[in-house]
């Protein structure tokens, strides 16, 4: 995603600001050893939340919605159920609690 004024990409508002806005309690985490303790605030908190959780440009984010190719060369969309990076067709029905949309 995009990250700072030379990504000209996507871009985000200022979480606090936004939280305050709409009367949200705001938490920040920008390390690992203090997301332990944000998250406990974030559930003890009464009332609704906006939390963010500040990542390094590096991040990689999975799983992830991902197109696939089929045999037959045709590129589908899989269902929410079945994000990238895929599990093996049995081992995803294994862990199902619903059947699966079968892939044409």
């Amino acid at each position: 995603m995009g990250v700072g004024e030379e990504s000209k990409d996507l871009g985000f508002p200022a979480c606090e600001g936004l939280a305050a806005l709409y009367g949200f309690s705001f938490y920040r985490c920008t390390c690992n050893q203090d997301m332990e303790e944000v998250i406990d605030r974030v559930l003890q908190a009464e009332g609704p939340v906006l939390c963010e959780v500040v990542v390094t440009k590096d991040q990689i984010f999975e799983p992830k919605s991902a197109a696939r190719k089929l045999e037959d060369g045709r590129i589908v969309s899989p269902p929410l159920e079945d994000l990238a990076p895929f599990l093996p067709r049995e081992e995803l029905e294994e862990n199902m609690i619903i059947e699966c949309i079968k892939e044409e």
